[in-house]
């Protein structure tokens, strides 16, 4: 008696779980800006009434996170009908320009190319020697420049306007609104968050003599120069 009221129990336990009466009904979307909640509904795949105690969540958060933009997606459901996505965006830190037809790719601070246009964004660095540009959803070549401005403090990113490397070598070109030098030499893109601090410092301190400095050299942090 007792196994019999045990299995009928598990039975109907498992009747219902797979009923329509605890089956996927709604998605929910959080967390997005650039993304579009359709995009992430139908990357997601969720289908109506799709039992939600069976859902796989950890595939359906592999699935959105295929979307150029999204950086990580997490899948929760909640009873009786409502499946919860929320996304965490990847952001551009950089531009970089191609020879093809759409010839500005956005890329983040992995190298990854997040989407192609025609028009460079003005609030983004260019990246000048990252070598050819692939695909959406892949990485560049040389990834270490987009690294670099991902490490930057923002109040130097915001006054870059490129960052161009040669033989392994950063260069910034800050915007024409500078407070100071027209170029801060970086050199090889290890200790960028040291050089970086040491740059703003000297930026602050130049003042009046702004006009005369075309070159901050920052190669080395400890000992930078002007010229």
């Amino acid at each position: 008696m007792g196994i019999v009221i045990t299995l009928a129990v598990v039975g109907i336990a498992y009747l219902i779980a797979s009923s329509s009466l605890l089956g996927a009904g709604t998605v929910d979307v959080r967390g997005v800006t650039r993304v579009t909640p359709a995009a992430v509904r139908t990357a997601a795949h969720i289908r109506e009434g799709e039992p939600l105690l069976f859902l796989d969540t950890a595939r359906i958060a592999r699935r959105v996170e295929r979307i150029p933009f999204v950086l990580r997606a997490r899948v929760a459901t909640e009873l009786p009908e409502t499946v919860v996505v929320t996304v965490t965006e990847r952001r551009g830190v950089g531009w970089t320009r191609d020879t093809s037809r759409t010839p500005i790719s956005i890329v983040d601070g992995t190298g990854r190319v997040l989407e192609r246009t025609t028009v460079a964004p003005d609030a983004l660095p260019e990246v000048v020697g990252s070598g050819q540009s692939p695909a959406v959803g892949t990485r560049v070549q040389h990834r270490e420049a987009f690294r670099a401005l991902a490490t930057l403090p923002e109040a130097l990113r915001l006054l870059t306007l490129r960052i161009t490397v040669r033989s392994g070598e950063a260069t910034l070109t800050l915007r024409g609104d500078r407070p100071a030098a027209a170029e801060v030499q970086l050199g090889r893109m290890t200790a960028v968050h040291a050089k970086a601090a040491a740059a703003l410092a000297v930026l602050e301190s130049l003042g009046s003599l702004s006009d005369h400095v075309q070159i901050l050299d920052v190669r080395v942090p400890t000992a930078p120069a002007t010229r």
